[in-house]
């Protein structure tokens, strides 16, 4: 088991162990990094709820021009709405203090890159086991150019 994972900041729902979770990502950043991890095979993130929700629409965005919606089905799942915005499941935080303590060991199974005259990806993964994060152990957040997500270190708690 690792000790230090790179640190996804979830903005809307966390992610529970054993069931496949198919997030929408819009940060450009955010999309090289974790297309970059999948290329060097290593699959593993740690995924924490933000613990300040965004607000109703900012984690939205209107779809392209010939962008189709995509989704899962017709439930609160989907990834767009009615107005065709898709939703923002997957941002960025300038500390480590912006994340909730308990999170989810994630196994990136896919990362599609959608859309073109905006970027976004759709990542698939598969939550794993709990984690909780060991608070003050993150660098300092990333500065700008840099790469936008840090690693945390790690511990498992028992079951």
């Amino acid at each position: 088991r690792p000790s230090s994972l790179l640190a996804l900041p979830l903005l809307r729902r966390p992610c529970f162990p054993g069931y496949y979770q198919m997030l929408q990502v819009q940060d450009e950043q955010v999309i090289a990094q974790l297309q970059e991890l999948k290329r060097n095979k290593l699959e593993t993130v740690a995924g924490f709820l933000v613990k300040k929700a965004p607000d109703e629409d900012s984690g939205k965005r209107a779809l392209g021009e010939g962008e189709a919606p995509s989704g899962v089905d017709e439930t609160e799942d989907q990834v767009h709405n009615a107005s065709g915005m898709l939703r923002e499941d997957v941002g960025r935080v300038t500390s480590e203090d912006e994340l909730e303590e308990v999170g989810t060991m994630l196994q990136v199974l896919n990362v599609h890159q959608v859309g073109s005259p905006m970027p976004s990806a759709q990542l698939v993964v598969m939550p794993q086991l709990r984690v909780r994060r060991v608070p003050g152990t993150a660098p300092a957040a990333p500065a700008e150019g840099d790469p936008s997500l840090f690693h945390v270190q790690v511990e498992f708690p028992p079951d």
